[in-house]
């Protein structure tokens, strides 16, 4: 048996909860598994103690690897980078009872979203969708995965209606068995696609009114009516919390969040700011944000913050990246003030870009990135530093 622990708390109290496609995630950064409906309407409240779940709980246990890790957590410390579990307090053993309640729940009611951002996907957002229907799966080497292409179940998404998916006997029963295994020591945190867009958000917020807290993660990508018709319906509710979803200001905000403009955003935050909202943002660090991220560091200096390093699809993640470009990031550490980025937080960053990554993912960050551009007339990668350019060889696609 390897000496490494495959232990992690985060499987013995979070729940992942996508009402749309029928999956659940047995922590935020596991794949998913596919609902099954018949064993639920046997086992009702049982949501968090499926077959796998308990299964996968007891591998942990006798610290043997499972499976769903693999796409984040494992692909991470295979590469000696810091996986999600790492910094989010997973490793100590917390449980020992692989059957539990979750103390945190993560509630994805629609895919609805008008962005597509750089290290997104179709599963969480419905323009990501549209983008593949109407100009076709991404053609990248190396990279055998659905991720860029449509099934029959996504064309079918493109087609529905929110108020129909809603209505649907799945839907209501994966509301249902939430709120049986929520309680008022319960966190939750409603997610998208886009929330803000969900016409059930509010509807939704009263359901869950008994929990400790409710923290909604956004990208602000919606109209500004909209937006402030959702601040002033939670203006009264103190539990109530926002993420906020960024990681990179001006032509990299507009690069990387493709969808939406740097202007809209930053005069929603200030807005907030002015609300006295209370909120924090969320920063996805990969290699096409990395750079930009202490920008936003500093443009943002009195917002708290954390953030996730991406490492699912694997071209993306924050090593893949030229030796300059890994320099200026040493660089831009030895700058950036203590008070937003504390020593523990340098060193998982510096961590992340350690590893000299396989060619061949270099080969599908190339593609990916020629055909992230192409599609997209107002896009241009010559936002990004020369040295990255010319050592994907790509900088004359550019120019």
């Amino acid at each position: 048996m390897s000496n490494r622990s495959y232990y992690c708390s985060m499987k013995f109290k979070y729940l992942k909860i996508d009402a749309e496609s029928n999956t659940a995630y047995n922590c935020h950064a596991a794949a998913p598994d596919i609902i099954d409906f018949d064993w639920l309407g046997a086992n009702t409240g049982q949501l968090f103690n499926t077959e796998i779940n308990v299964r996968e709980r007891r591998m942990m246990l006798r610290n043997e690897r499972n499976a769903s890790c693999e796409q984040n957590c494992w692909t991470a410390e295979d590469n000696n980078a810091v996986s999600p579990r790492m910094y989010q307090n997973g490793l100590e053993k917390t449980h020992f009872d692989v059957y539990t309640l979750p103390t945190m729940i993560e509630f994805t009611s629609t895919s609805d979203c008008n962005l597509t951002c750089s290290y997104c996907t179709k599963e969480y957002s419905s323009s990501w969708r549209r983008d593949i229907l109407k100009n076709g799966q991404y053609q990248i080497p190396h990279f055998a995965n659905s991720r860029y292409q449509l099934s029959p179940r996504d064309v079918l998404l493109t087609k529905i209606s929110q108020p129909a998916l809603k209505k649907s006997k799945r839907y209501q029963l994966l509301v249902d068995e939430t709120i049986k295994i929520t309680n008022s020591d319960t966190h939750l945190i409603i997610t998208g696609g886009e929330p803000l867009l969900d016409t059930n958000l509010e509807k939704n917020i009263d359901l869950f009114g008994h929990v400790k807290t409710i923290e909604i993660f956004t990208g602000l990508g919606v109209s500004q009516s909209r937006f402030l018709k959702v601040l002033d319906s939670i203006q009264h509710r103190p539990n109530v919390t926002f993420t906020v979803s960024a990681e990179s200001i001006e032509q990299n905000y507009e690069f990387n969040r493709y969808g939406s403009t740097w202007q809209d955003f930053a005069t929603k935050v200030k807005i907030m700011q002015q609300r006295k909202v209370n909120f924090k943002f969320n920063c996805t660090l990969t290699n096409l944000t990395l750079l930009s991220f202490f920008d936003f560091v500093d443009y943002f200096s009195d917002i708290p913050f954390v953030y996730q390093f991406v490492y699912h699809p694997g071209f993306l993640a924050p090593y893949v990246l030229d030796p300059d470009s890994k320099d200026r990031i040493r660089h831009r550490l030895e700058q950036v003030d203590a008070s937003r980025i504390t020593d523990v937080d340098r060193e998982r960053i510096l961590q992340s870009i350690v590893t000299t990554p396989d060619p061949k993912l270099v080969e599908s960050l190339r593609s990916f990135l020629i055909e992230f551009v192409a599609r997209r007339s107002d896009l241009n990668a010559n936002i990004f530093a020369h040295s990255f350019l010319k050592w994907l060889d790509i900088q004359s696609n550019f120019d």
